[in-house]
């Protein structure tokens, strides 16, 4: 059973998780405007759901993200967004790849136990 972590955004009212999927298909042009205006693609993920099986989902791709060069069949971090009242999340599928070496804590000789709480931390910034 894959296990997926929510980190709760306040700021957003939202509860957001990352993951590692696979680009199986993207629309050609975009298809759709956020709020703010700026343009998005539609994209078909595959990953691992919670229940340990192989899911094909939608998802959407930042005009952004999909300008810097992503390609089907690669694996990419996403992230699935659930806003509070919401049931269906919106996954994001961004440009950065599944695959890379990520910094630790070691890289930076950070302590958890020491570390100084952060109140109101925006993990995510979504368009």
């Amino acid at each position: 059973m894959v296990k997926f972590e929510f980190i709760r955004d306040t700021e957003r009212n939202q509860e957001v998780a990352q993951f590692n999927a696979k680009l199986i298909s993207m629309s050609s042009g975009p298809v759709g405007n956020f709020p703010s205006g700026k343009e998005y693609y539609a994209g078909t993920i595959e990953f691992t759901n919670h229940f340990g099986q192989k899911v094909q989902r939608g998802c959407i791709i930042n005009a952004a993200n999909h300008a810097k060069g992503m390609s089907e069949g690669n694996e990419y971090l996403c992230n699935a967004i659930i806003r509070d009242g919401q049931t269906t999340p919106l996954v994001v599928c961004s440009h950065l790849p599944a695959s890379g070496s990520r910094a630790t804590a070691d890289d930076f000789g950070f302590n958890v136990s020491t570390a100084t709480p952060v109140v109101n931390a925006n993990p995510l910034v979504v368009a």
